[in-house]
């Protein structure tokens, strides 16, 4: 699982690797991924899964 979401994480957020997400992250991911949803819903899903600064608050706040 974590192979198929490092091959495709690019896609939707930046400076993030398989390597910085814990498995219940990963895991959320790839359901995302294969889900039924718009690409645009997709990233804007994986980015909150993420947290971070690829969240609204994080790049309003810089955290």
């Amino acid at each position: 699982m974590r192979q198929a979401v490092s091959r495709d994480l690019h896609r939707y957020v930046r400076d993030v690797t398989v390597d910085d997400l814990r498995n219940s992250q990963v895991a959320a991911i790839y359901v995302i991924m294969h889900g039924r949803h718009s690409e645009g819903e997709k990233r804007m899903l994986i980015r909150s899964t993420v947290g971070g600064r690829n969240t609204l608050r994080g790049l309003l706040f810089n955290r």
